[in-house]
């Protein structure tokens, strides 16, 4: 389907409606801010702070997916267009969360598949992300989207600044 405009969202080219047979939620780039007043539990690790996910929208360099089931966001996976100097333009994986009820029917993977689909319609045909050693169910999803390369093991370092 394809719709034309958006509200507050970062203007997607295209709705992507990836329902599949085991659960109902579409899966859309048509983000809006009032759409995350109302969250599942256990699709983000804290509460939405209203400033940050406005910017987060209006940045063309970023994307998020949401898997709506009604008015309800039940999964989202969010990423960020990187630029180098040196190579081409990747998608940077931000995040990835379903809600505790909806999780072990293929959402996560679908809504990956999204920001691919997003991604390839922009010419970026990389993508990648960090994920915790020891999640076991994360690592068992992104498996299924069939990564095309795993790396040694990395090391992420964080300040608080």
């Amino acid at each position: 389907m394809k719709k034309e405009g958006v509200e507050d969202g970062q203007g997607a080219g295209e709705w992507l409606d990836t329902r599949g047979p085991m659960i109902a939620p579409i899966i859309t780039p048509w983000v809006s801010l009032a759409q995350l007043d109302s969250v599942a539990e256990g699709v983000f690790d804290e509460a939405i702070r209203h400033d940050e996910a406005s910017a987060f929208l209006k940045d063309p360099s970023h994307i998020m997916m949401l898997a709506m089931e009604d008015e309800m966001v039940v999964g989202t996976a969010s990423g960020v267009m990187i630029r180098h100097p040196d190579k081409l333009r990747e998608l940077w994986i931000n995040e990835v969360g379903v809600a505790d009820r909806a999780r072990g029917n293929g959402l996560a993977q679908r809504l990956v598949q999204g920001l691919f689909e997003w991604s390839v319609a922009r010419d970026i045909h990389t993508a990648w992300l960090l994920m915790d050693r020891d999640n076991k169910a994360a690592a068992k999803s992104y498996a299924k989207v069939e990564p095309v390369a795993r790396s040694a093991p990395a090391v992420m370092l964080e300040w608080s600044l």
